[in-house]
């Protein structure tokens, strides 16, 4: 039984590859860092984007967190087309608000599962901006999803959901802002009981009760 062999073997620490791009990615980010059961082993991030009035090219935060850190950078310019690295792949790759298509090479890359944390109830509101979609529909109760990426745009497998109510109040960057953050520290221990196999999987329906959430 391989969970008893990783128990008894102490297959420590889990090593994650981590693609994101923004304060809510960074929020995940260092707490799977932080945590004694992981090892962040590379950060796939945009390049330098031109902000403001001036077009002045800008790190975006997990750049700048991975560069303190001495985390090896894979920065995407515009798509991925590379493969990622062959040589010692992660356990897992972790999606966390990346804002790129990852082609199936990165999904077939860690040794485990490539996964995505998505700010919705799954499978409601797959897309690019669920937040958005559920307060324009007015819906008071929304849930974080982390799921196991497959090609088709979060359609995978549900690792665990975490249900929530949505404040009428609330601005966009207020529902993102709460959404990761109420999780943040939830995330590894659902990734590692995922990798000792204390979570089933549980498949999504191939269709979605709601509208794709374009960007």
């Amino acid at each position: 039984n391989m969970t008893i062999t990783k128990i008894l073997n102490n297959v420590l620490p889990i090593r994650v590859a981590f693609a994101g791009s923004s304060a809510n990615s960074l929020t995940i980010l260092q707490e799977i860092a932080d945590h004694s059961d992981f090892q962040v082993t590379q950060v796939v991030t945009p390049a330098p984007q031109k902000v403001g009035r001036k077009q002045l090219l800008t790190k975006n935060p997990v750049q700048l967190w991975a560069e303190n850190q001495r985390i090896p950078l894979l920065l995407v310019e515009q798509d991925l087309y590379e493969p990622p690295p062959q040589k010692d792949p992660p356990d897992y790759l972790l999606v966390v608000d990346f804002g790129y298509w990852l082609p199936h090479s990165f999904l077939t890359w860690p040794k485990v599962a490539a996964l995505n944390l998505h700010p919705a109830a799954l499978p409601a509101w797959r897309g690019s901006s669920p937040g958005q979609m559920v307060l324009l529909a007015d819906e008071d109760h929304s849930a974080m999803t982390l799921i196991r990426l497959v090609s088709k745009l979060d359609s995978g497998p549900i690792i665990f959901q975490y249900p929530f109510e949505v404040d009428p109040t609330w601005t966009t960057q207020d529902y993102y802002q709460h959404s990761f953050q109420m999780v943040s520290a939830q995330v590894p221990l659902w990734i590692k009981d995922h990798y000792y196999q204390k979570i089933s999987e549980k498949p999504q329906p191939s269709q979605s009760p709601t509208p794709l959430a374009r960007k």
